[in-house]
């Protein structure tokens, strides 16, 4: 019997080179499409557009298993778009292999929220069934630079006074986030042959403040609190700093994209509770670009900048790859580590499933530099 242990799936160059452990006669499929037979035990594939979601299939007589991966980039503003991941499953069995982090000694591994373990090693192997839908999330934190300018030294030093008084822990302010999701959905072919197709879909990016008030840390600001949207994650909810929202259509034909934005007033309160000052942010600086699509494909990249209309604090920056790729979706990300940020993936369902969800640093979103957070999402069939 092959073991997903004994794949191997290496990017050289614009190729991906695949081999396996096996001296009987094999089919390697991507996407239905047959690749190679016989006694072989290896294939190198040329015909890659980068960052797509792509799924192999390799078969050994009545066995089989499946690869999902993607060719990345050797540079870019995303960081999981250059480092290659690796989903391998077979009915009972799962490897899920990632690019080693520079600096990360080990990650932690978490499936359906509860935490599985810590591993040093690039790769999470478990031997289970597959007949499941699971949600994992591997995590690791990095140091993150601690370069400052004048101006932010005395918001942070206002930080952590507020920090220690409140009892928050200021510690995580040193750390950038690393987070690779993995959607898995009941492995075999009876269950995919009946997988609805996708027609449209819809992606919502949302950011937002949870608490209902939060104290200003510049202490010499006349702006003494701000209005909080006062929630959790919640892809429905109408309270957020901002929404971004876009529509897709058409994804089996020529797709169609559709953005929308959208910003939240930002109130400033005094010390009684009362409305000091109010203002709209603008969204001008939220727009897509890099768009690309044919028949059963589409990518393209969300930018977002928006600021605070009241006070000098740090742009709510963020960026968004989206690649669809024949029902597989693959989404990366960066964005400072304040507010909070949750990201949701529409389907024919009409369900919002979760793709990103983080919290911010608490007081931190009004001071500089913050640390960032890198994530990937990714879905195995």
């Amino acid at each position: 019997m092959q073991s997903v242990k004994d794949i191997t799936v290496k990017q050289l160059g614009q190729d991906l080179h695949l081999s396996w452990q096996t001296n009987d006669s094999v089919q390697l499929t991507r996407d239905g499409t047959t690749l190679v037979t016989g006694a072989v035990q290896q294939y190198v594939d040329s015909n890659l557009v980068p960052l797509a979601p792509v799924q192999y299939e390799l078969e050994t007589g009545e066995e089989f298993l499946t690869i999902d991966t993607a060719l990345v980039l050797d540079e870019g503003q995303l960081f999981w778009n250059q480092k290659s991941t690796t989903i391998i499953r077979s009915d009972q069995e799962l490897l899920i292999r990632w690019g080693a982090i520079p600096d990360v000694e080990s990650y932690s591994v978490f499936r359906d929220g509860k935490r599985l373990g810590e591993t040093a090693e690039h790769e999470w192997y478990e031997a289970s069934p597959q007949d499941v839908s699971a949600r994992y999330e591997i995590r690791a934190l990095r140091p993150a630079s601690q370069e400052n300018t004048p101006l932010s030294s005395v918001m942070e030093g206002a930080l952590k006074l507020l920090n220690t008084l409140k009892r928050e822990p200021d510690r995580e302010r040193e750390f950038e986030s690393f987070i690779f999701y993995v959607r898995l959905h009941p492995f075999g072919r009876d269950i995919d042959s009946v997988a609805e197709e996708t027609t449209r879909a819809r992606l919502r990016i949302l950011t937002f403040i949870a608490p209902p008030i939060l104290k200003n840390p510049n202490l010499l600001s006349p702006h003494i609190y701000f209005e909080g949207d006062d929630r959790t994650y919640d892809p429905h909810a109408s309270e957020y700093r901002t929404l971004t929202e876009i529509a897709m259509t058409s994804l089996t034909d020529n797709a169609h994209v559709l953005l929308d934005k959208q910003a939240n007033p930002t109130r400033s309160l005094t010390s009684t509770g009362r409305l000091r000052s109010e203002d709209v942010a603008s969204t001008q600086q939220v727009y897509l670009e890099n768009i690309a699509k044919k028949q059963h494909s589409l990518q393209f990249t969300v930018y977002h900048s928006v600021g605070n209309p009241l006070v000098i604090a740090p742009d709510i920056n963020y960026t968004v790859h989206t690649a669809f790729e024949r029902e597989r979706w693959r989404l990366s990300g960066t964005h400072l580590r304040s507010p909070h940020h949750e990201i949701y993936l529409q389907t024919e369902s009409n369900t919002f499933i979760p793709v990103h969800q983080t919290h911010d640093l608490g007081l931190s979103f009004l001071a500089d530099p913050l640390p960032s957070c890198h994530w990937l999402f990714m879905e195995a069939r």
